[in-house]
């Protein structure tokens, strides 16, 4: 019993003692990578194109009761609130070449092309339409006619059947007659 409970005592010291070490262990820190950018050459009148400012707002307050004491007035003022703080501006900060003279011409030149452009596309447009008005109305004068020949179909399949039952009918009193015919010369023959 002795040994099992030195043995016992051995493990849980074991365990003890292994656990202290990994505790003991400190996590690897991690290593920041520095990547170097050129810095830009700003100008200090450029501070307002990397930052923007707080904005305010003014309000006029006339005279008021304080709400938490009723003993106290307070006078007309003015209450300023910021209404938003400032940022970093995220905005590139680009400058567009200087125009010249031939670069005036092309815009231009574009602008007439485009312009042109979009004028026969609007031609285009509007014609399709038209095109696209026609096409519905003849479609609809197409389905106008459908449902007319759907009409004129059903009032010949109602005749034909009409006719069926007129045919058989017809027949029926064929018949009949032949029979009294047949029964009215059987008579007269055999005397």
């Amino acid at each position: 019993m002795k040994t099992h409970m030195t043995h016992s005592l051995k493990l849980c010291l074991c365990t003890i003692i292994i656990t202290a070490i990994a505790g003991c262990k400190s996590a690897p820190k991690p290593r920041a990578l520095y990547v170097p950018v050129p810095e830009p050459n700003l100008p200090a009148s450029a501070n307002g194109s990397i930052w923007v400012p707080d904005q305010f707002s003014s309000y006029s307050i006339g005279r008021y009761v304080d709400p938490h004491d009723p003993g106290v007035l307070h006078d007309a003022h003015t209450l300023y609130r910021r209404e938003t703080t400032g940022r970093w501006n995220l905005a590139p900060a680009y400058s567009l070449p200087p125009v010249s003279a031939e670069m005036k011409h092309d815009t231009i030149m574009l602008r007439d092309a485009l312009t042109a452009e979009l004028n026969r596309q609007r031609a285009t447009s509007e014609a399709l339409i038209a095109q696209a008005r026609t096409l519905d109305q003849h479609l609809r004068e197409l389905n106008a006619q459908s449902q007319e020949f759907h009409n004129v179909l059903q009032q010949s399949y109602q005749l034909r059947d009409q006719l069926m039952l007129v045919s058989n009918r017809l027949e029926s009193i064929e018949g009949q007659l032949r029979n009294q015919q047949h029964f009215s010369e059987r008579p007269a023959s055999q005397p």
